[in-house]
């Protein structure tokens, strides 16, 4: 495929994915829901777009997704309101990350029979949240801003530690 032809594909995409939020904005709907539902209906189940036997395109499209999620949560999150949570969203991040790949991986080795290191991989992979669906439903939530910004920074800093 033509570098012109992907960037066309991407912005289409992106296209539908604003078109997706204002949908469900209006129908009162958590972006998210239909965000899954483009994706299984572009996916190798649906139009065939999208092959998902290729880890290659799927890895780079995760990471750009996941660079494009962090980029807008960026967009909309204030330094100045940041600034007062910075130190509980580090250490839910960071300490509150490792404790639960570390009682995951143990809990995934003992029951599966994985190795420590399978399990441990496990482990991390299930410790980092979703930070689209934090910032998304951090943002309609009636819980106090405080509570909302730490909630957003640690979902924002725990999948660079999961990483790790």
């Amino acid at each position: 495929m033509h570098d012109s032809a992907s960037v066309l594909i991407v912005g289409a995409l992106l296209a539908a994915a604003l078109g997706a939020s204002l949908i469900a904005g209006r129908l009162r709907l958590p972006g998210l829901v239909l965000f899954l539902g483009l994706g299984m209906l572009i996916g190798s189940d649906g139009l065939g777009w999208i092959d998902f036997d290729d880890a290659k395109l799927e890895r780079t499209i995760g990471v750009v997704a996941v660079a494009l999620i962090l980029f807008e949560g960026g967009l909309v999150s204030r330094w100045r309101e940041l600034r007062t949570v910075v130190l509980p969203s580090l250490s839910l991040a960071y300490l509150g990350t490792i404790i639960t790949a570390v009682i995951a991986g143990s809990a995934a080795a003992l029951i599966f029979d994985l190795s420590w290191k399978e399990g441990l991989l496990v482990g991390a992979i299930v410790s980092a949240t979703d930070a689209a669906a934090i910032f998304a439903l951090l943002r309609k939530s009636t819980l106090e801003r405080k509570m909302a910004l730490t909630l957003e920074g640690e979902s924002g800093l725990n999948d660079a530690v999961a990483l790790i």
